[in-house]
């Protein structure tokens, strides 16, 4: 089952309300920690959102999201990887110390809306299907997008 982006982030709201970041925190924080799951997601927009959320709450979050094989592994041209989306959001005295990555040298969207403004990708973030590095959004979006971090980014 596939669902909207629409849909996506009325579930993502349900689900901090049943995790308890959203007006009764009592009952993750009672816990200890609270756990969920979604699967057949399409996009869940900004993790920090949700991390931030949590923050506030007094809460230490980790939040991570799948996403399709676009992002070629550190000396690779393929697709192997997603972008793997994952934020991290800690309780601090002043604001909330919110870090919130992809593993890719730039977001699937980025490479969507420069092609859409007729820009050039950066040398080296991405690569054809033929495994040649492009600069052609639309190329690229037939390819592979580069790892962000070399291999260490590549291995997260």
């Amino acid at each position: 089952m596939q669902i909207s982006v629409g849909e996506a982030r009325q579930l993502a709201e349900r689900v901090m309300v049943a995790a308890g970041h959203d007006g009764d925190e009592a009952s993750a924080i009672a816990m200890g920690m609270a756990v969920v799951g979604a699967r057949d997601t399409w996009h869940t927009g900004m993790l920090s959102y949700y991390a931030e959320k949590a923050a506030r709450a007094g809460l230490v979050s980790m939040i991570a999201s799948n996403a399709s094989p676009n992002v070629a592994p550190h000396g690779g041209s393929e697709g192997r990887f997603g972008t793997n989306p994952i934020a991290f959001g800690f309780p601090s005295a002043e604001e909330p110390v919110i870090w919130d990555i992809g593993t890719s040298v730039m977001m699937h969207g980025e490479v969507v809306l420069a092609g859409r403004l007729g820009q050039e990708l950066p040398e080296g973030s991405a690569f054809n299907a033929d495994g040649n590095p492009t600069t052609d959004p639309a190329q690229a979006l037939q390819g592979a997008i580069a790892a962000w971090g070399g291999h260490k980014g590549s291995g997260l």
